[in-house]
């Protein structure tokens, strides 16, 4: 089941220029985009708007990037939803998180953009 028109990201970092700088140029390169300042934030707007992949920050207050893709992967109707974490720490696994792609911080958006662009093409299974 496709979801017709652009790529749909929402982006949840607790730091407002980090997020502001991946929307804009996310919105740049044709993505639908949504922010979220915090996990519990992203997880509202996860369960009210089509969104194909998240990128989240692992470190954030409340509910980190680790709990959110925990959330994600745990809810059936969001098993095509791809999980890019960024973290400015020590890289974990990927494994480890259960997300689709680990990167660090600070983070180079073509980078960024080069790994939404392989994790989109990845087929799901349903």
């Amino acid at each position: 089941m496709g979801h017709a028109g652009p790529k749909a990201v929402l982006i949840a970092d607790d730091d407002c220029s980090v997020r502001r700088v991946l929307a804009e140029f996310m919105a740049s390169r044709g993505y639908s985009v949504v922010e979220a300042e915090d996990g519990v934030e992203a997880w509202e707007k996860l369960r009210d708007t089509h969104t194909d992949i998240v990128v989240s920050d692992l470190q954030m207050p409340q509910c980190d990037g680790r709990e959110l893709c925990r959330r994600i992967r745990a809810e059936p109707t969001m098993r095509h939803v791809r999980v890019v974490i960024i973290t400015g720490g020590e890289l974990p696994e990927r494994r480890q998180l259960d997300c689709d792609a680990v990167l660090p911080k600070p983070i180079f958006v073509h980078a960024l953009l080069e790994e939404l662009e392989r994790v989109s093409s990845a087929t799901v299974e349903a």
